[in-house]
């Protein structure tokens, strides 16, 4: 370990004591249990993965994560990892249940998106509830329960069919943001791939980079204005957005969660209908331009604006600090925390109603105004200040009378190519069923290289899909669309959660194109 990094503090049981740090005690993030399912045509060895994982844990600060959440006496939150890890005492809890059938026969396996044949744009309903996947109904799903039982931070759950598996990742979202579970699942991958050395260090263990990043904004004289601020709801307007939010937990509209497979050929078309729509008369002037992710977000915001009474709409999205700070450029190492913001974009009923062009180009430019470091390092000292005041996170901006659209854009994340599980693989169930030796069924093979080689789009021990869940699910009272990324074949995933009547537009935009 790095001579400057400081080193854990002892407490109980010798055990090693590290901070959760500001932020992640909001308790915004102390109510949120996370998952995140992913889906291999593989069948893993379950042991492989535990093995690797342990190893992992067990180098440096990464034992952070093997460890177990404690409420201090002035109610703040800290992890305590004990010196080794065993039978007792575990890095995680893992769980393993074995299945004699397919994952499409399945009842729980069959609910998840369709992924073989996927080569037109589809929109895909969930037919029952992922969260199973995540292990026995009785798992803490609260920081309550995870104190009370002493139980681990990080719960794993290994599902084996005959020709697939599914292995989900839970955790308090105290302890990480996606891109913390980025950083896991990567590391992760180099220990199963006897790559042990080329661990990344966990940084920012004991002293919060963000507590240095605040630094910078309270000693800088010439601080900018919050752009955010000026979407800030007066009294009146925080009123009625309570007494909208009352409604919607009498009256909700009936959300419902269902997946979009999108594949690149249509997101280009879309890409290059917007361009060409915000393109300049001048050939001298520089060409205005909106990314595929602007390009998405307006989509799903006009769709979802086309579906309800007219009017404006905010769309809230996610970005995350790590990609926005100085401080982070020269990290060399992980940091393992929520480092999220979010950024506000007011889109107006012409926007909505107009050109997907010009609506794309309006969200880019609400994005980069509020996404500079100094705006960044504002926001992240509002946010620091209000938790400390209100214990909670500062997220309601806009106008109280717009609709609202969240949306998170993991794409950058590339969960799809990070992954790398080619050594647990003990049989490539894609092979096993289109390639079944002389036309018999192959399923019962473990050793794939008995089988006849067919083409497939993704390497071994790569995922086809995957899908984040909260598994202490609140009631769902605005709309969310997320985008996964792209797969080995091209194709884009999303989800999103809207109402009934929204869908149908995605399905009729889809038809479209």
């Amino acid at each position: 370990m790095d001579k400057d990094i400081p080193s854990p503090r002892r407490g109980e049981m010798d055990d090693d004591v590290y901070p959760v740090h500001l932020l992640d005690n909001a308790n915004d993030y102390r109510n949120l249990f996370m998952s995140y399912l992913f889906r291999f045509k593989d069948i893993l060895d379950s042991d492989k993965l535990a093995d690797s994982l342990t190893k992992l844990l067990e180098i440096g600060d990464w034992r952070k994560l093997g460890g177990r959440l404690r409420l201090k006496e002035d109610g703040q939150l800290e992890i305590h990892v004990s010196q080794s890890f065993t039978t007792q005492r575990p890095a995680m809890a893992f769980t393993h249940d074995t299945f004699s059938e397919s994952i499409e026969t399945h009842p729980l396996g069959r609910g998840l998106p369709q992924v073989s044949g996927t080569n037109s744009p589809s929109v895909q309903k969930l037919s029952t509830d992922l969260r199973p996947f995540a292990g026995s109904p009785s798992a803490p799903k609260t920081i309550k329960e995870l104190i009370d039982r002493d139980a681990p931070i990080l719960s794993i759950h290994v599902t084996t069919f005959t020709d697939s598996t599914v292995v989900v990742i839970s955790w308090p979202h105290v302890l990480m943001d996606a891109m913390g579970l980025q950083a896991l699942m990567r590391n992760w991958s180099l220990v199963l791939n006897n790559k042990a050395a080329s661990v990344s260090p966990v940084l920012g263990t004991q002293d919060d980079i963000l507590q240095e990043a605040d630094s910078q904004i309270q000693n800088n004289d010439k601080r900018q204005e919050l752009a955010v601020e000026k979407l800030a709801p007066g009294p009146l307007g925080m009123a009625y957005l309570v007494l909208r939010f009352l409604w919607l937990m009498l009256w909700s509209p009936g959300f419902e969660e269902r997946t979009i497979l999108l594949p690149q050929r249509h997101i280009s078309q879309l890409q290059a209908q917007a361009l060409g729509e915000i393109a300049g008369k001048d050939e001298h002037e520089q060409k205005p331009f909106v990314s595929e992710g602007d390009v998405l977000a307006a989509w799903a915001a006009q769709i979802l604006a086309a579906s309800q009474p007219r009017g404006p709409m905010t769309v809230a999205n996610f970005i995350n600090v790590r990609f926005r700070l100085s401080i982070f450029q020269a990290a060399g190492g992980e940091y393992i925390q929520n480092l999220l913001q979010f950024v506000y974009a007011p889109l107006s009923l012409q926007s909505l109603a107009g050109p997907l062009g010009p609506c794309a180009l309006s969200y880019r430019k609400h994005m980069a105004a509020q996404s500079t470091e100094e705006q960044v390092l504002g926001y992240l000292h509002m946010q620091r200040e209000h938790v400390k005041a209100r214990k909670r996170l500062r997220l309601i901006f806009g106008d109280a009378g717009a609709s609202m659209l969240t949306v998170n854009n993991l794409a950058k994340i590339d969960f799809f190519r990070i992954v790398d599980f080619a050594p647990a693989v003990v049989g490539e169930g894609e092979r096993l069923v289109k390639g079944a030796c002389n036309g018999q069924d192959a399923s019962h093979i473990k050793d794939a290289s008995h089988v006849k080689q067919t083409s497939r789009a993704n390497p071994p021990g790569t995922i086809v899909y995957y899908h984040p869940l909260v598994l202490n699910k609140p009631s769902v009272l605005t709309s969310h669309f997320r985008v996964l990324g792209k797969d080995h074949a091209g194709n884009c995933w999303l989800t999103g959660t809207f109402p009934a009547r929204t869908w149908g537009g995605f399905e009729r935009a889809l038809e479209s194109l």
